[in-house]
């Protein structure tokens, strides 16, 4: 299994750019511990901050200024279609019981900054994710995944309005009369 998740960063690496790797290691039960491993390739050149959380569920309220930010608001949570609201949701499947796969979270509204959560056991490990659009990777635990959760905070980041080129033009055209003008003027 670990094998598979490899070859998959390897080759999100290859096709998305150079991928960014975080880890975290909670505990749980005595000496117990869970590895979380989150690899983001997209956007391309991302960086991933991790935190793991021992014995706790990943709710709004346990989440609550992990990364320095109080309001978190779930976007969606994998295995159950009516967890989260949406705003900022997974279109890849997760399923539980695995200990590595692909993710893939889409951002229409270029909320930042964005979290993603992975759950096994009683512990849990939540990453802050470069935002973008589209963002992709692969990830890893060493037990069994129990659900993924996104979180997202603050407001969206209104994309850039865009000069159109007519008005390009236009400042282009004045420039041009005005250079005509002082020719005029001069002889």
């Amino acid at each position: 299994m670990y094998f598979k998740a490899l070859c998959a960063a390897a080759v999100l690496a290859v096709a998305g750019g150079a991928a960014s790797a975080a880890t975290c290691t909670g505990s749980f039960g005595g000496d117990q511990t869970t590895t979380f491993t989150v690899n983001q390739t997209v956007p391309a050149g991302s960086s991933v901050s991790a935190v793991c959380v021992d014995e706790s569920n990943d709710s709004e309220g346990a989440v609550s200024g992990l990364f320095g930010i109080d309001n978190w608001i779930l976007g969606d949570k994998s295995g159950d279609e009516d967890d989260g609201d949406g705003a900022v949701f997974f279109t890849t499947e997760f399923s539980e019981g695995t200990t590595s796969g692909l993710w893939e979270i889409s951002n229409p509204d270029n909320f930042s900054p964005v979290m993603f959560v992975l759950k096994a056991g009683n512990t849990f490990g939540a990453f802050l994710l470069d935002s973008a659009e589209l963002m992709a990777g692969d990830w890893l635990t060493d037990r069994d995944l129990s659900h993924a959760s996104v979180y997202y905070a603050d407001e969206p980041t209104p994309a850039p309005i865009p000069l159109p080129a007519s008005a390009l033009l236009l400042l282009g055209g004045v420039g041009g009369l005005a250079a005509l003008r002082r020719r005029r003027n001069a002889g």
